[in-house]
């Protein structure tokens, strides 16, 4: 069965994702293309070029909550806990979908840097704070 994900929090730099599940056996998937990608960002173009490191974690299971991307295993947590300004970075990974397995009922919350591939209009560094994010070059 599917455990809901729920994207609260996107910015052009930061995801925070709740999945939750009730019953052993699941799963959820963020796809760092649909998932992390804001409405008015574009992708950069090109296999793996989406890049997205885990940086905090807050579960509670009664079991436990597998992490992994690309069926390399990022993490596996038991019962409840969290992790802060952390960074789970293995370079040749942080451009897979984040796959999340939960062994029985419980809560899995992620906070997500966007390292790179996704383009923002938004230009503050050559037009300052009042930019039209509605208008690349304005």
């Amino acid at each position: 069965m599917a455990a809901v994900k729920t994207v609260l929090k996107k910015t052009t730099n930061k995801v925070v994702v709740r999945i939750t599940a009730t019953t052993a056996a699941d799963t959820a998937t963020i796809d760092l293309q649909t998932d992390c990608k804001m409405t008015n960002e574009s992708l950069v173009a090109g296999a793996d070029s989406q890049q997205v490191n885990i940086v905090g974690a807050f579960w509670t299971t009664s079991s436990s909550v597998k992490i992994e991307r690309n069926g390399a295993l990022i993490s596996d947590f038991h019962g409840g806990g969290q992790i802060l300004e952390a960074e789970w970075v293995l370079a040749d990974q942080n451009s897979k979908d984040i796959v999340v397995t939960f062994a029985g009922a419980g809560t899995l919350m992620l906070e997500l840097s966007k390292i790179a591939g996704f383009n923002t209009p938004i230009e503050d560094a050559q037009f300052g704070g009042g930019d039209n994010p509605a208008a690349v070059g304005e």
